[in-house]
């Protein structure tokens, strides 16, 4: 797999309660040129600065739930952004009664947000899409609402042999059809076979992200194939 278009990084995964050295629950996850923030813990905005990532411009931000230790973060997060000069839009897809919360937070503080957020209500199926990522939701079992997240990078199902097309016939105004399987045609009319022209493409990255949760079974459907999977551990078998 090429990962040349992705940024994994843990920001925290520690239980409900904060330490020294350790976060609660925290992501972020750069592929091509999106960039997405998977819970929001406590502390998760110094996590940011800690790897690197302060003034990074983050387009959306998944929560699983409402409970704290993966929401505490996002109001101040969020804040300071404002207090940055962000105006670039965000989109924040998470429980019912998420956005109820954040401006919640802001009517009690006498805050604002300097950009336009776009709340999205998860529900399953695909809450994200654009030219480099599908998001899709899935509901967990917790003592709340809570959902999972899957993630699949968006890539093309050939890769066009530059020298062979051009070769062909073709231009490069054909190749996004190429990519996409399809058989093209030159200028001069002149069906020119997929095969001839093009290899199979690379697999794309894939990532489901499952957090506090029991047993359920359509999970296995929902991670079915994915390259990583980032689950539920903290009681094993003793609950």
């Amino acid at each position: 797999m090429d990962f040349s278009r992705i940024d994994w990084r843990i920001l925290g995964c520690s239980a409900a309660i904060p330490a020294p050295g350790q976060y609660p629950s925290a992501q972020s996850l750069r592929v091509g040129g999106t960039l997405m923030l998977i819970d929001c813990g406590e502390g998760t905005q110094i996590r940011i600065r800690e790897v690197g990532l302060r003034g990074a411009t983050f387009d959306v931000i998944l929560i699983s739930h409402l409970h704290g230790d993966h929401v505490f973060g996002l109001p101040g997060l969020m804040s300071s952004w404002t207090l940055q000069g962000r105006t670039k839009p965000l989109v924040v897809i998470g429980p019912s009664g998420l956005e109820a919360y954040l401006r919640g937070v802001n009517a009690s503080t006498q805050g604002n947000w300097s950009y336009p957020v776009e709340f999205r209500v998860a529900e399953p199926g695909i809450v994200y899409q654009n030219d480099d990522v599908v998001v899709r939701s899935q509901a967990l079992k917790h003592r709340i609402e809570t959902w999972g997240y899957r993630i699949d990078e968006v890539v093309a199902p050939r890769k066009v042999c530059y020298d062979l097309a051009v070769a062909a016939g073709l231009e490069h105004a054909d190749f996004r059809s190429l990519q996409l399987g399809r058989d093209a045609v030159t200028r001069g009319g002149r069906v020119v076979p997929n095969s001839e022209v093009t290899t199979e493409g690379r697999s794309g990255f894939s990532m489901a992200y499952l957090s506090d949760t029991s047993f359920v079974p359509e999970l296995a459907g929902f991670a079915r194939d994915v390259e990583f999977l980032y689950h539920e551990s903290t009681y094993l078998e003793r609950h």
